[in-house]
């Protein structure tokens, strides 16, 4: 098995989090791209430097209480 690939499983194991806005809206969220692919919208707030500080200093907790949801679902 090439490594490349091995580094991508380890990789897509946990979920992706980026910044998002609703088009036409001023409301931001965090997109959250799933290990199987889905895509979900986390929060609302008021502008992008308000998502990004969810991002650095809460989604570490949300995503402990995702792999441990997954891991009971299990």
């Amino acid at each position: 098995m090439p490594r490349s690939t091995i580094t991508s499983e380890n990789h897509s194991r946990h979920p992706t989090l980026a910044p998002g806005r609703l088009a036409g809206d001023d409301v931001w969220f965090v997109e959250v791209v799933f290990p199987d692919g889905r895509v979900d919208q986390v929060g609302a707030f008021g502008d992008q430097s308000e998502t990004r500080d969810w991002i650095t200093h809460k989604s570490a907790a949300w995503i402990a209480d995702y792999e441990q949801r997954r891991t009971n679902d299990q």
